[in-house]
């Protein structure tokens, strides 16, 4: 009794083991087919879809800083685009920056520890600076500050936060920044 209740507890538990690393398998393929697609034909819906697809079937980090990207680049492709009302370009940008902002979060509660997911939250409300948001250039320096707390030793983060605190008009942060960061 006892060899058969372990025989399929183990049946049992490869069974569900294999089920998981195929689900993540499956997940790695979509996102790969996403960065395919936007690399390749530069297709952003196509590339958006299949990576909610990957993090709706394994929601990585990675995967969830892929996806503000992917939301911070469509932003960037709405305010190109003159075949559509002012009033359907500002709720298509308030839904795209929403997204980002929310993917970038959940990246970042996901592995607080990854800088490259504080730096993507900051780049997105450092894309919303010239449009006089307010707290957007505090919220950007606070996300590269987290970025600069978790690995000091890189110095991309101090070189984007003085990128965001020039556009906001604080040239002399700015230019502290990029002394510390050895740029100048």
């Amino acid at each position: 009794f006892v060899s058969a209740l372990l025989v399929l507890l183990l049946s049992v538990s490869s069974i569900a083991a294999m089920y998981l690393l195929g689900q993540k398998y499956v997940a790695a393929a979509f996102f790969q087919k996403g960065i395919t697609a936007f690399n390749e034909r530069g297709d952003l819906n196509t590339a958006r879809d299949n990576i909610v697809t990957a993090i709706n079937l394994d929601g990585q980090d990675h995967y969830f800083r892929s996806l503000a990207e992917t939301d911070l680049l469509r932003m960037n492709e709405l305010l190109g685009r003159q075949d559509i009302s002012p009033d359907e370009l500002r709720s298509s940008f308030q839904t795209a920056l929403g997204q980002a902002i929310q993917s970038g979060q959940r990246a970042t509660e996901l592995n607080p520890v990854e800088p490259l997911n504080w730096i993507a939250l900051g780049r997105i409300y450092e894309a919303v600076i010239p449009f006089r948001i307010e707290g957007a250039a505090a919220f950007a320096s606070d996300m590269y500050d987290r970025a600069h707390m978790r690995d000091p030793q890189i110095p991309e983060p101090l070189f984007f936060r003085a990128g965001a605190n020039t556009q906001a008009c604080y040239i002399g942060d700015a230019l502290a920044l990029l002394e510390q960061a050895n740029v100048i």
